[in-house]
């Protein structure tokens, strides 16, 4: 899993983990619009995605 920091058209700024490649991740976010919207609609293009770790899962016990 990566650690990943989208920004986007306005500025905004998320980091949030991605369960894929890095290619992947890019391919899912970069110039695709996302409703960073509350209250109401805030649709934004994501311009940029930096990987910033690998996050290491540890199992769960049952």
């Amino acid at each position: 899993m990566k650690e990943l920091k989208l920004t986007f058209k306005n500025d905004d700024v998320i980091v949030t983990r991605f369960n894929g490649t890095e290619e992947d991740a890019r391919r899912y976010y970069l110039g695709k619009v996302f409703n960073l919207g509350w209250p109401g609609d805030k649709m934004v293009k994501c311009i940029k995605v930096e990987v910033l770790g690998d996050i290491q899962q540890t199992p769960k016990s049952l």
